[in-house]
């Protein structure tokens, strides 16, 4: 029988990186801490007897969950299903349920400064440039979140070391937003919400509702970048109560409407390559004119070393434009300095993309590999396209396109998965006579397969395999074919974009992404071999 907890017991659900980081946090807090995990294999070293009370591993007795209704709280890791015994239970007993960043939040010392960036894509890329750019300012910043480091463990790292004056750059997903119930952020950031983790989710519109969360518990004083682009986002500006960062992407949207009114108004716009910043102070209309707006910095893209090459373009272009918008308004209302052009420069030009996020290309005589294994849902899969598409159009070479796609697809059904994509396909269309195939792989292959048979246009051969590497093996024989009736200035790009999760066939996509980088090194090794 388990001892009579007491009310400064706290349940952690999920003890892998994030559960085990808030553990210790609340543990340094002089909390009694009890773990629960499905996993009963899970490796326990001698730092766990240390940390936890009690560790539960796998189905409980009754009793064992009885014992909640003692609890202070429980927080869930981002990994745990909304529906778990342990949070029903928790619910039932009237425990409050939160998420790992909203535990950490609470004892993060005043004045909270934090910078939360989440959206369906692009947030990893733009949390760390926010963060890099900050720090080469000599501004105390930490990166932490989804991007590797538990908010938790900072917080530990910013009490026990009793720093002052810091900020975190933190990325968050729809999981831990879902759980979060005073989380604020100086700077909200919403890149976007498109269909994703519709698995997990009981609805787009409930995934949606996760992360405009991030808007609600914010200050009049605080800043929300809203990105107009996006339908959901622009549709939910009553959500809005701060300072507003706009992005636009085209000048066809002349004023908007921000039902409450915010005193600073910011917007950013690319134009000719030249990044521009505009800004303007509104008190007594929630009526905003786009061109009333004054014009406060410009950069020049043309100035990048990588300039031209894939991170100036597509979806690469966009996080620059949006990360180089949240570090100027940091710096200017939070810091009194002004953003340096040559720190800015320096970052980007020293940037180099996150692994497998279509980051780089292996050449094989005139065959191209491009590989975004991390592009896991179709919104990623088609911007990730158009960005290719983009590079080799500004490259000026005659090319076509081989598409791999597949993995395991987070929808609930897969009626709703073809739909998705299709949406998605429009935006590609106009590029269909590049296209010499899609290739679809593993468990989603038939689903994607068919909704781009169902399109109504001709992307060339369409064939579903159970594999990648067999995937592979078709997309090297077209390419062939194809270069064998061409001449020899012509290129085939085989894009490896998945648009799905790995979890079909691989542990991780970083573990997708380097099968496929073997794929390629044992056909550039076979092609150099013949050609001696």
């Amino acid at each position: 029988m388990v001892a009579r907890v007491k009310k400064i017991t706290v349940g952690i659900l999920g003890l892998s990186k994030s559960g085990l980081a808030a553990a210790k946090l609340y543990k340094s807090k002089g909390f009694e801490i009890v773990g629960f995990d499905d996993n009963t294999n899970l490796q326990l070293n001698p730092e766990y007897n240390s940390i936890f009370k009690d560790l539960y591993l796998g189905k409980q007795p009754n009793y064992v969950f009885n014992e909640i209704k003692n609890y202070k709280l429980m927080i869930v890791s981002p990994g745990i299903p909304f529906e778990h015994e342990v949070i029903n239970i928790s619910k039932s007993f009237k425990i409050p349920v939160i998420s790992e960043i909203e535990a950490a939040y609470k004892f993060l010392p005043e004045p909270k400064n934090i910078i939360s960036i989440t959206g369906t894509n692009g947030k990893s890329t733009i949390t760390f440039l926010v963060q890099q750019i900050l720090k080469k300012h000599n501004v105390n910043s930490f990166l932490a979140g989804n991007i590797g480091i538990p908010f938790s463990q900072v917080v530990l790292d910013i009490t026990t070391k009793n720093i002052n004056n810091s900020v975190v750059v933190l990325e968050v997903s729809s999981f831990q937003l879902k759980f979060t119930e005073n989380f604020r952020s100086r700077i909200a950031v919403i890149t976007n919400i498109n269909p994703d983790h519709l698995d997990r989710h009981p609805s787009f519109e409930d995934y949606a509702n996760s992360k405009l969360k991030l808007f609600d518990f914010q200050a009049k004083k605080d800043f929300a970048f809203i990105n107009l682009d996006n339908n959901v986002i622009a549709s939910n500006l009553n959500r809005v109560n701060s300072n507003v960062l706009l992005f636009l992407s085209n000048d066809e949207l002349n004023e908007i409407n921000l039902p409450n009114l915010p005193k600073k108004v910011y917007l950013i716009k690319l134009k000719n390559d030249i990044i521009q910043i505009y800004f303007s102070s509104f008190n007594n209309s929630n009526l905003i004119k786009l061109d009333k707006l004054s014009l406060v910095f410009e950069f020049s893209i043309k100035e990048l070393k990588k300039y031209k090459t894939l991170l100036t373009n597509g979806f690469y272009k966009e996080n620059i434009l949006i990360s180089t918008l949240i570090s100027y308004v940091w710096l200017q209302n939070y810091e009194k300095i002004k953003l340096d052009k040559h720190i800015l420069k320096e970052v980007i030009d020293n940037f180099e993309p996150l692994s497998y996020r279509l980051d780089n290309f292996t050449s094989v005589e005139n065959i191209l590999f491009f590989n975004d294994s991390k592009a896991t849902n179709f919104h990623a899969l088609v911007s990730s396209l158009k960005t290719a598409f983009e590079y080799m159009d500004n490259l000026k070479i005659n090319y076509k396109v081989i598409l791999l796609s597949g993995g395991y697809l987070k929808y609930i059904k897969e009626e709703y998965a073809i739909q998705d994509l299709l949406n998605n396909i429009n935006d590609i269309k106009k590029y269909r006579n590049k296209f010499i195939g899609v290739l679809g792989f593993g468990k989603g292959a038939n689903c994607i397969i068919s909704a781009f048979a169902k399109s109504n246009t001709d992307f060339g051969y369409l064939y579903s395999f159970e594999s990648l590497e067999y995937a592979f093996e078709k997309a090297i024989s077209l390419a062939k074919e194809y270069l064998n009736n061409i001449d020899n200035n012509s290129k085939v790009a085989i894009l490896f974009i998945p648009g799905a999760a790995s979890f079909d066939q691989f542990k991780s996509a970083e573990e997708r992404g380097k099968f496929f980088d073997n794929l390629v090194s044992n056909f550039k090794n076979s092609f150099l071999a013949k050609t001696k």
